[in-house]
């Protein structure tokens, strides 16, 4: 099977888009790795756990007696201090990281086999049982995908309500929305493809 021109620059431009953001998937994977491991070894990052702030005031200029009687003029236009984050904070950098690390993990695999099935589309090779499989691995990454992006949410509102117990925090796992029929219609292409590669094959073989 040839493609038209026109067709091979679109797959080879498409195949460079996914290894750009494969590249991408694997930096943020590495740092998501080192910031993981550097919570559960190290307890904290450095400076995590503290937060410089500075308050703006408008109260007006107060004059103060000292010990020896003195006046001093003190102007409270600014204040500048370090808060102390709870410790339960912690968890919920390490919750963050991790569904964050999870969500790359998944991007990057759906993203590394329709590099593979645009590769073998350029090499006049689209037919084979091998695309039939990343094509099931496309659709079945991109549900995973779906169900995880509201189960992280759902998760995330767990920690920060654990962490600031004072703030009404919800979530909700909405599974309903277009996305998902976009994900069945990939299973319907995945599963009409391995059909006709099924009907290529025994064609093949009477010839």
């Amino acid at each position: 099977m040839n493609l038209p021109p026109a067709i091979r620059r679109l797959t080879r431009s498409l195949e460079w888009v996914l290894n750009i953001t494969l590249f991408l998937c694997g930096i943020a994977g590495a740092a998501g790795l080192v910031f993981v491991g550097a919570l559960l070894v190290v307890g904290e990052i450095p400076g995590g756990l503290t937060q410089s702030v500075v308050v703006e005031t408008d109260l007006p200029a107060q004059t103060l007696l000292t010990a020896d009687g003195e006046a001093v003029e003190l102007v409270l236009s600014n204040v500048a201090g370090e808060l102390e984050v709870p410790n339960s904070l912690q968890g919920l950098q390490l919750t963050t990281a991790v569904c964050s690390l999870i969500t790359v993990v998944l991007i990057a695999g759906i993203c590394w086999h329709a590099r593979c099935l645009l590769r073998s589309l350029r090499q006049d090779h689209p037919f084979i049982r091998a695309n039939a499989r990343r094509l099931r691995w496309i659709a079945g990454l991109s549900f995973a995908s779906l169900v995880w992006q509201g189960l992280s949410k759902l998760i995330i509102a767990l920690g920060v309500s654990d962490a600031f117990p004072a703030f009404d925090v919800s979530a909700s796992l909405d599974l309903i929305n277009p996305t998902l029929l976009t994900v069945f219609a990939l299973f319907i292409i995945a599963e009409v493809f391995a059909v006709g590669v099924h009907l290529k094959e025994e064609q093949d073989l009477t010839v």
